[in-house]
């Protein structure tokens, strides 16, 4: 593990000060692969963070199994605290409310709600909200190591029923302020569950794919057969879940056929975006679901992986479909600083979560449920 902490921190830093020499000489460009490898790592944490409390607040026993690495995916917060920074300096690059060019253009509502010390106020809030979940969660797991603590486990509950409505609504509003604000007069109510929706289905994905890994490497000898079905059938869940909002979206704009509204998505029908639309439809849904109508897929690591891969890559394209027509709305057409920044965020968020995951064990031991867990068994 160390190995490839140190590989994962080293790239992590050559990618970021790559991008950070293009976001110093003003290119648009680097801020927008900025913006979007920014997100999709975000949403990672995010979506490990919202797996974790819905499981806490359900009184599940199965995700057991994965919750400790699904923790060290809620880790990098603090890192993306200080990553988020460069988004506050690079606002007229990215947003029409922050241009003195186009504010003058935009709603009266808007020039209220989006001023940059609001803005700054919300992602703080934002931040503080998914941070204070993540450590005390995280924290009260760790805990349990030292012996079997029923008020622990009872405090994971109660907190993750309680914060799981605010980490949800702060998501929601930061995925408006962050994404939703790239194009003046657009907006959508259900925007912030889709985008979390996403992030939840990517997370399930990663970690089908850890996992497998794990085992290969004969790590996690726990994990069973009925481990996967249970997560292959949660990936299937949020596939379906993820479809019905991006359809239901689609179609309350369509319906309605308000020019502000429907520029939104005949951007992303024409050119070159359209095949990445129709990439993210079959990508995303139709072949993640029919794959995982099989049971003997889902109760199969290899094969669950591979779903697993589809959906994280498919997560990344998703983001970068939201975020880069705002910037190239002719078509997709990557740039230097893409990859360069996805591999730089991406290695400090793998290179912190590692960190954190160096001397802890896989399994939550001292957990209540954790035999029930071992046990669990799907036929």
């Amino acid at each position: 593990m160390n190995r490839w902490l140190r590989v994962a921190a080293i790239f992590g830093v050559l990618g970021t000060l790559v991008t950070a020499t293009g976001l110093l000489g003003g290119a648009r460009a680097a801020w927008f692969a900025w913006l979007t490898a920014f997100t999709f790592w975000l949403s990672l944490a995010l979506g490990a963070l919202l797996f974790i409390m819905i499981q806490h607040a359900m009184g599940g026993t199965w995700f057991l199994i994965y919750r400790r690495l699904a923790e060290a995916l809620t880790i990098p917060l603090l890192l993306l605290v200080v990553l988020f920074i460069p988004l506050l300096f690079g606002a007229p690059q990215l947003y029409p409310w922050a241009s003195d060019q186009l504010r003058p253009t935009l709603a009266s509502e808007q020039r209220t709600w989006f001023t940059l010390p609001f803005f700054l106020i919300r992602a703080a809030g934002y931040f503080a909200s998914w941070v204070i979940a993540a450590v005390l969660l995280s924290r009260w797991s760790i805990q349990q190591q030292h012996g079997a603590a029923p008020e622990l486990a009872r405090k994971q509950l109660v907190t993750s029923a309680a914060l799981l409505p605010l980490i949800g609504f702060t998501g929601s509003f930061a995925a408006f302020d962050w994404l939703m604000s790239l194009e003046a007069g657009w907006y959508s109510t259900i925007f912030g569950v889709y985008f979390l929706s996403g992030a939840i289905l990517a997370v399930l994905g990663l970690l089908s794919v850890i996992t497998y890994l794990l085992g290969r490497h004969g790590n996690l000898p726990e994990l069973t057969e009925s481990h996967t079905h249970g997560l292959g059938k949660m990936m299937l869940v949020f596939v379906i879940f993820w479809a019905y909002i991006a359809y239901s979206q689609y179609f309350l704009i369509w319906i309605a056929d308000v020019p502000a509204e429907s520029h939104w998505y005949l951007v992303r029908s024409r050119g070159g975006w359209a095949w990445v639309s129709l990439l993210l439809v079959a990508g995303n849904f139709l072949v993640p679901f029919v794959l995982l109508l099989s049971r003997t897929l889902k109760r199969t690591g290899r094969a669950l992986a591979a779903v697993g891969a589809l959906l994280v890559a498919m997560h990344y394209i998703d983001v970068y479909w939201l975020i880069l027509p705002a910037f190239r709305s002719a078509g997709p057409l990557p740039t230097f600083y893409d990859p360069v920044a996805f591999i730089g965020i991406g290695g400090l968020y793998a290179a912190t979560a590692l960190w954190w995951l160096r001397d802890k064990p896989l399994l939550p031991a001292g957990d209540p449920r954790l035999q029930r867990a071992l046990e669990f068994f799907t036929s």
